[in-house]
């Protein structure tokens, strides 16, 4: 909300931008956020730190483990942004490596055009898409926000109360 009230702001000034963030949360794909989530950023990442390790032409994966590596870096030099970097970057490109797997090899999918009707299935991939990646999302920014043990702490009294030992 900030940054629409940033541009609104701006507007009654004569200042015209960019937008920073696009719905980030309405993302059906955790790689997807990062499409959305402060977009000059993203942006900068993959043109000065992706694309010269290789990512388009290259491994991808290990291009995008050492971008968000570079990322956590770039946060801080801190334990809990490193940890948010490896986690991100290990995360993403399992993901990445699943999705291809799953949709055997092909990379890109068609994508729904505004105002075009979703089948019942369409839907509930979508909305299980959202779910999964707003729960990884609130995983990785658990990373950032404890800022004395890397989120460590929390991911393993989860564990505990999913294992069932945590009663």
């Amino acid at each position: 909300m900030y940054a629409h009230l940033a541009l609104g702001v701006g507007r009654c000034f004569g200042f015209t931008g960019g937008e920073a963030y696009y719905y980030p949360f309405g993302a059906s794909k955790p790689c997807d956020i990062w499409h959305r989530w402060n977009m000059s950023l993203s942006n900068w990442l993959r043109d000065y730190a992706f694309l010269p390790i290789g990512g388009a032409r290259g491994n991808r994966y290990r291009a995008t483990f050492l971008t968000f590596f570079y990322c956590g870096l770039l946060h801080g030099l801190q334990l809990r942004n490193i940890a948010w970097g490896v986690w991100t970057g290990l995360t993403l490109g399992l993901g990445m490596f699943v999705l291809e797997w799953w949709q055997g090899g092909r990379t890109r999918r068609n994508r729904q055009r505004p105002g075009q009707k979703l089948t019942a299935r369409q839907r509930m991939k979508l909305y299980i898409g959202r779910l999964i990646t707003y729960e990884w999302c609130v995983l990785t920014i658990l990373f950032i926000a404890d800022p004395n043990y890397a989120g460590l702490r929390v991911l393993w009294r989860l564990l505990k109360l999913m294992v069932g030992i945590g009663w």
